[in-house]
Parts: structure tokens; sequence; C-alpha cells
């Protein structure tokens, strides 16, 4: 999955909050958010989400004829799991460090411990392989 552009993103954002939707609500959302653009410019970062194999669509009805009725084709997990790994690859493991730092401070108490028990894990997994080498 290659990098994505911030109009990519909040594209993204706004189908895995809502679910699937068509192209004219996609640009409503976009609208609501301070984003005015033309109609073909919406249409055209669509078809090339859509060619990336971030979006996955249909053909469906609206009251001007047909549309794409577009859908995430991506999980927000794998996005970012992707973004953790370029950003390790271009900046380093200090910058991952950094990136963890901030993102638990938006995570609830459960999150926070189920990160601690993941870390934990995988933690004993490496010591067991050190012992094994």
């Amino acid at each position: 999955m290659e990098n994505l552009g911030p109009l990519e993103t909040e594209i993204l954002g706004i189908l895995w909050k809502r679910g699937p939707l068509p192209t004219g609500e996609i640009r409503k959302e976009l609208e609501k958010r301070g984003k005015k653009l033309a109609a073909t410019t919406v249409s055209t970062t669509l078809s090339r989400m859509h060619r990336k194999k971030l979006l996955s669509r249909q053909i469906g009805a609206s009251r001007r004829g047909v549309t794409y009725i577009y859908k995430a084709a991506v999980r927000p997990e794998d996005l970012a799991k992707t973004t953790a790994k370029t950003l390790i690859e271009k900046l380093g493991s200090t910058a991952l460090l950094a990136f963890i730092r901030e993102g638990a401070r938006n995570l609830s108490p459960e999150q926070l411990e189920k990160l601690r028990r993941e870390i934990e894990e995988l933690s004993k997994r490496r010591r067991k392989n050190a012992h094994n080498h």
C-alpha cells in the first residue's frame, strides 16, 4: 500500500465512519469538513483510489441516473500498520517510539492494557528466540 495523500486519507475516514456511500454523498461529507471540491476532482480521486485497491465500488442508482457506491477496501488497522512500517523505514525506531508515545495518549485504559499485554508477549517471544540461538 503506497502513501496516501490528505484527501485520500480523509475519504477513507469518511467511509470507515459512514460505510458505503455514493460519490455525491462523499463530496457532501467533504464539504461539511470545509473541503469545497469540484465533482470531477472527487470522482477522479475515488477512481484513482479504486485502481489502487483502497476502495471497492459497485454501480447504484441516484436521482441523476447511475452512480458508483464506494466502500473502503482496507481496514484502519492495515493502513496504520503500513504507515508505521513506512515511518520506521524512513525515520528509524526512534520515530516509532515517539509515534507510540503520542498515540498512547489517545488510548482508553482498556486499550493501554491490551497494548501492554501485546508488548509483554512480544518481549517473551524475543527472549525465548534469543535463548534458542
